[in-house]
């Protein structure tokens, strides 16, 4: 489903699904980030579903839960000021994020997109969300989060460049569909 109008970067409260026929594999991410192979199966096998809280617009909470009980979910704080720090993560375990906001050209000096996909501006401004993620000596994740058209929708999307310690890196872009508040 396209993310209503009133859905913005200040206003991202709500359920959100993960549009798997829009996405990438992301298996091929988790692969690369060193998970196992039957837990990249059951996960891309499975839908994965986020509720999203944002009390004001420089906090996001996410809880991330898959439709697989083999799976721990995972949640997520972001404070929007660009400064590391530590959480631990039912899934990677010990990881440093951080994370800001940014304009649509800062954007895209990120290096997390290579021109594809065309940024949505917003009646609250062109920004998008820069974050940023690494699992000390395994690998390193950059995200971009703003909204692009979609097969002619408007949707909530996630561009995400990860690498890792054997200089591998992946771009892929991650859909989601607005299931409601």
């Amino acid at each position: 489903m396209a993310a209503p109008p009133n859905k913005t970067l200040q206003s991202l409260s709500g359920k959100w699904q993960l549009n798997k026929s829009c996405s990438d594999d992301f298996a091929q991410v988790l692969a690369l980030q060193g998970v196992n192979a039957l837990i990249r199966k059951t996960a891309n096998a499975a839908s994965i579903h986020l509720k999203i809280s944002q009390p004001d617009d420089q906090h996001i909470k996410m809880a991330q839960s898959i439709t697989s009980g083999k799976i721990p979910g995972t949640t997520e704080e972001y404070t929007l000021d660009y400064e590391w720090r530590i959480n631990e993560d039912s899934f990677f375990g010990k990881i440093a994020g951080r994370s800001r906001w940014v304009s649509i050209e800062e954007g895209r000096k990120t290096g997390v997109v290579r021109g594809e996909g065309e940024w949505l501006e917003s009646e609250d401004g062109a920004k998008l969300i820069h974050a940023e993620g690494k699992k000390e000596g395994e690998w390193e994740a950059s995200h971009l989060w703003g909204f692009e058209m979609v097969d002619g929708e408007r949707r909530h999307t996630r561009r995400v460049r990860v690498s890792n310690s054997k200089e591998e890196e992946l771009r892929v872009r991650m859909v989601y569909d607005f299931m409601g508040e």
